[in-house]
């Protein structure tokens, strides 16, 4: 189900990467937005969640903007189960693609409710949108030259490069690949040299 919904909705010029959490008000966000947006077409991505009042407050907020795409960066209930997190997004659940972040795989159990309530097999996959091409990446299974995920990684993204139809290359993971100097004293917030 899905699949069909994603196979729909499908065209991507741009390449865009997605971690931890974007802030829509940002002046790069405005620029690429305005510059090179499908006129009707919503994607809300928000990664670090929990089962918070804030959580249904960015919850609510997103499905007011009803979007076509939600990307989940990962890091969701921060609970022993799932069903907090599957409950605040029941609105938008059906258009919701998610990558895993260090927080959803503290248990297999869990781990697996990720995987299963979103018909995934491997924590890495793409997909294409409309005019978008959309790669999910793992940050916390290998990825290093020679691994699977990066033989995958390297055919889907040589594969979206040579498609004419996609105007957009989104990478979406967890873990930052760079950031902007910030007051962030954490290694995550550093980005990822390795990545």
């Amino acid at each position: 189900m899905r699949r069909k919904l994603l196979e729909k909705l499908s065209k991507p010029m741009l390449s865009l990467i997605l971690f931890g959490s974007i802030f829509s008000g940002s002046a790069l966000y405005n620029s690429i937005h305005s510059a090179h947006a499908a006129a009707s077409f919503n994607i809300s991505t928000v990664g670090d969640w929990g089962c918070s009042s804030n959580t249904k407050d960015t919850a609510k907020n997103i499905n007011n903007k009803n979007p076509e795409l939600v990307l989940g960066l990962g890091d969701y209930s921060y609970q022993k189960t799932a069903k907090c997190w599957f409950d605040i997004i029941k609105p938008f659940d059906k258009v919701t693609q998610i990558n895993i972040g260090d927080h959803d795989d503290d248990s297999k159990s869990i781990l697996d409710s990720y995987l299963s309530h979103f018909d995934l097999k491997k924590q890495y996959y793409s997909f294409d949108i409309q005019n978008i091409h959309v790669l999910t990446m793992a940050t916390e299974l290998d990825y290093k030259k020679g691994s699977k995920q990066f033989e995958f990684v390297n055919n889907d993204l040589q594969k979206a490069s040579k498609n004419p139809s996609a105007k957009w290359i989104i990478v979406s993971l967890h873990n930052p690949l760079y950031s902007s100097p910030n007051t962030c004293s954490a290694n995550l917030c550093q980005g990822s040299k390795t990545l």
